[in-house]
């Protein structure tokens, strides 16, 4: 039976797809009479839209805060394997551990270094210029100050190992850098431990400088001097010649130390000045009350605590960063240990009139680069 033609149309018309709108069409609901599935779709893109905007935002808050965790510490593991790299085609097989590289006391020690880049290095150079001993045997003090860097973080290292602050004692930190510039690469790592053993036998200052840094040369083999032959007169012997030269030698590093690291005293207690500085009196006379405190002047370690034989009853010795060394003398009750680190203003002391004295005053020297300077003309300085 044959289907009607009306009938056939009717189920064309049935699967025949609906056709697609223009861009801006308008879609009226036959209910509502509203645009309903053309505002529909319009809100869903939106809702898309915003989803990912919000992903993304987060995404990259995300990674930025891990850059900003992980970024320094993989720096200092590049630098650490960096420097380690340098050591071994040296034929030096140490690991630069990254954490030394991130210590706050490395980053105030490498800053050191820095200060004197210029024109500290060069005039380090100049004055500890020896036949046989130079501090610099590359082309230019720029090439010397780029070893330094690299090899600072593994005297870092060594330094700390032996119980010494860098950052607090410069001193060792360039002499153990002068050793590696002027004799051998094992002699400058063992040098901090011998500079804690002279100092454990009662050396402080230049003499524990000097004496551990005779003790490196001495075990040496062959002697870092080469030419010391040639340097010292006939009729002296070559283990004083080389006290001398060592001596000289660290003296010049002190020079170049001090215009950096030399602090600004501050005045020791209250007091009126009782007695001044001249050349029967290295030192000034402060005059106050039994028990008035007295402070540091500058910050340091404390090198000696207890009873001078010599008529400064109980006695404080300070040595602070450049290698100065400010005395306190007459004290009544002293507040502090030797090997103790203060800081400037701690209270060290209590006034007193120990030992030769004729009434409760402090007496106060200042001694730099071994020679005793009226502390009033520093003091004034500080003050102004």
């Amino acid at each position: 039976m044959r289907k009607s033609h009306h009938s056939s149309s009717r189920a064309k018309s049935r699967v025949r797809k609906k056709p697609s709108l223009p861009p801006g069409a308008i879609v009226v609901s036959p209910h509502s009479g509203y645009p309903v599935r053309l505002r529909r779709r319009k809100i869903r893109r939106k809702h898309t839209f915003r989803k990912r905007l919000r992903s993304l935002l987060f995404l990259l808050i995300v990674l930025w805060f891990i850059s900003a965790i992980v970024a320094k510490p993989v720096g200092y593991f590049l630098r650490a394997v960096q420097y380690s790299l340098i050591g071994w085609v040296q034929t030096e097989y140490l690991w630069i551990k990254p954490q030394t590289l991130a210590d706050e006391k490395f980053q105030a020690t490498r800053d050191l270094i820095d200060n004197l880049e210029s024109p500290g290095i060069q005039a380090l150079i100049a004055a500890s210029r020896h036949d046989g001993q130079m501090w610099c045997t590359r082309e230019s003090p720029q090439q010397c100050v780029q070893d330094l860097k690299r090899r600072l973080s593994l005297i870092y290292q060594d330094l700390s190992r032996a119980g010494i602050n860098p950052a607090r004692d410069p001193q060792a930190v360039l002499n153990t850098l002068d050793l590696y510039q002027s004799g051998s690469r094992g002699g400058s790592r063992r040098f901090p431990q011998e500079y804690i053993a002279t100092k454990e036998q009662g050396k402080n200052g230049l003499e524990a400088l000097v004496r551990g840094r005779l003790r490196v040369l001495n075990n040496d083999s062959p002697l870092d001097t080469p030419s010391l032959s040639q340097e010292c007169p006939p009729q002296q012997r070559k283990s004083d010649c080389l006290i001398i030269q060592q001596r000289d030698r660290v003296r010049a590093i002190q020079a170049i130390l001090q215009p950096y690291l030399q602090p600004k005293f501050i005045q020791p207690t209250e007091g009126e000045l009782s007695q001044g500085f001249h050349l029967y009196h290295e030192g000034i006379d402060l005059a106050n009350k039994i028990g008035t405190p007295i402070i540091a002047a500058g910050e340091g370690e404390v090198i000696f605590s207890g009873w001078d034989e010599w008529g400064l009853g109980k006695l404080v010795k300070i040595r602070h960063k450049d290698g100065s060394t400010t005395v306190y003398g007459h004290n009544r009750e002293i507040l502090v240990q030797t090997g103790e680190w203060v800081n400037q203003g701690q209270e060290i002391a209590k006034m007193g009139s120990s030992g030769n004295s004729t009434g409760p005053h402090l007496h106060f020297e200042i001694h730099i680069q071994g020679k005793v300077i009226d502390p009033e003309t520093l003091l004034k300085d500080a003050d102004n």
